[in-house]
């Protein structure tokens, strides 16, 4: 299946922001998106309103974005939203029982709106968690039974947290997620860069993350405004942390290793 028409600068005969919905048969068949053989691509626009992104994939199973086809070239999917809530792409969960499964997001560009690293106002690249994301500093909804997804080789730029999953509880936590080989963050401080936390993640068992490299989060004191803590990996329980008292998550049997980690600022009012 292609969507994509690279002779256009959105997908052809969509209209964006799109929310890709529960297919009853998609236990036997697989949707893939991803640009025609050789030639790069790009879905720019904004979601918005609060709580969007460009694509959602809404409790799926079995969807593969895939920003390389045969030849080689690239996907890009940017949402221009500087609104509160948004991000580029977002894996939901309509509720228990009802998670996104077995989906694949891999060898794509995504950003967000804004960094948004002096403020409250939150985006993000990619965003696996229930039906709603928070405008401001509080965790996005509990995702039940998202399971079995894998997100990698992207690169994911201009959002306030690149990479962020919250499964659903202790009692229902994510299983069996991957976050690999993906490069969170520009070459730069700059208009790209992570404003508070490359990947944060929290309510999973059996996750992986591996071979990620996290960088050029934060801002040195000439690209930022205003102070906040950094962190390139997190594991915590919202979008707040306190290093003076932080807070226990649920996260077992997971695998964090391999990951290079550089270039976390903060050179206003945190260490």
């Amino acid at each position: 299946f292609e969507l994509i028409d690279p002779s256009y600068t959105t997908a052809t005969g969509e209209t964006f922001p799109i929310s890709i919905e529960e297919n009853p048969s998609s236990a036997m068949y697989t949707l893939t998106i991803r640009p025609a053989a050789g030639n790069a691509a790009t879905i720019t626009g904004t979601s918005g309103t609060t709580a969007a992104a460009l694509i959602k994939l809404n409790g799926t199973r079995n969807v593969i974005i895939d920003g390389v086809n045969a030849g080689g070239a690239s996907l890009t999917i940017s949402n221009t939203s500087t609104t509160g809530g948004t991000a580029a792409i977002w894996i939901a969960s309509k509720g228990a029982g009802a998670g996104a499964t077995n989906n694949v997001i891999r060898n794509l560009t995504a950003a967000a709106g804004v960094t948004q690293n002096n403020s409250t106002t939150v985006t993000y690249g990619i965003v696996m968690a229930g039906n709603a994301l928070n405008a401001t500093i509080t965790s996005v909804t509990a995702g039940d039974d998202n399971d079995n997804n894998i997100i990698e080789g992207n690169t994911v730029i201009r959002a306030r947290y690149g990479i962020y999953v919250r499964g659903g509880s202790a009692a229902n936590p994510g299983q069996g997620n991957i976050i690999r080989n993906n490069i969170v963050g520009p070459a730069a401080f700059g208009a790209d860069q992570i404003g508070r936390a490359g990947i944060v993640v929290r309510d999973e068992t059996g996750i992986q993350i591996v071979g990620n490299e996290v960088r050029f989060v934060g801002g040195t004191f000439t690209t930022t405004t205003g102070g906040a803590d950094r962190a390139g990996i997190a594991i915590t329980t919202d979008a707040t942390w306190a290093i003076t008292a932080p807070t226990n998550v649920y996260m077992t049997n997971s695998l964090i290793t391999d990951n290079i980690i550089h270039d976390i600022v903060e050179e206003r009012t945190f260490a």
